[in-house]
């Protein structure tokens, strides 16, 4: 005969490894995209934005699959492109201080961003420079945070250790896997107090 105990054990292991199955996305640290706002609002205005991977590879750049949009621009000189083009002379201004504007950089792909590098004008106007950001992967935002530069050219955002994921939902099958640890938990704690064999063993 099975020693109760045994199976109990068994049962609580396939438990937890459904558990951790369904605790979330793996990769919740992968980023698609950046989107910024101004918080007052006021200008938007940046004469290069970085998003370094782990390995140092700049994925905004072009090159790199990195395409830089926004809601409208001062003029032919200030295009959102401008500010992922690799050079910190050129720059982006939006074309109104409205608060719908904003400036998005599409990655090329799901990159794990670790470094986040955002350089603004040197010439006038600092008072606008405060922003508000979205970090994206996919439609979830995994990260936001405000960016004040008002005093600062450069701001350079680190984040050594995982970003919080996103709360993930089990698929179905997990669902079942679950389901089916807790029936067989149940029973054999059900079966276990009406067992005089199982109570001998257990002692």
């Amino acid at each position: 005969m099975i020693d109760p105990r045994l199976t109990l054990r068994g049962t609580a292991a396939l438990l937890g490894l459904a558990l951790a199955m369904a605790a979330g996305p793996a990769h919740a640290t992968y980023m698609t995209r950046l989107e910024i706002r101004s918080a007052f609002p006021n200008y938007i205005q940046f004469t290069e934005i970085s998003m370094l991977d782990n390995a140092g590879v700049n994925r905004a750049l072009p090159a790199h699959g990195g395409l830089a949009t926004a809601t409208s621009s001062l003029g032919p000189d200030y295009t959102p492109d401008r500010v992922n083009n690799g050079s910190i002379t050129d720059l982006y201004v939006s074309a109104t201080p409205g608060g719908g504007e904003k400036l998005t950089i599409t990655l090329g792909g799901r990159y794990y961003i670790q470094t986040l590098v955002f350089n603004t004008r040197t010439d006038c106007c600092k008072d606008r420079d405060i922003y508000n950001y979205d970090l994206f992967d996919g439609d979830t935002i995994v990260f936001s945070d405000q960016l004040a530069m008002q005093g600062v050219n450069r701001r350079i955002i680190s984040f050594p250790g995982p970003l919080p994921p996103p709360p993930g939902v089990p698929e179905p099958a997990s669902w079942a896997l679950m389901i089916a640890g807790f029936g067989a938990v149940g029973g054999l704690l059900r079966r276990r107090r009406h067992n005089p064999l199982a109570t001998v063993l257990a002692s």
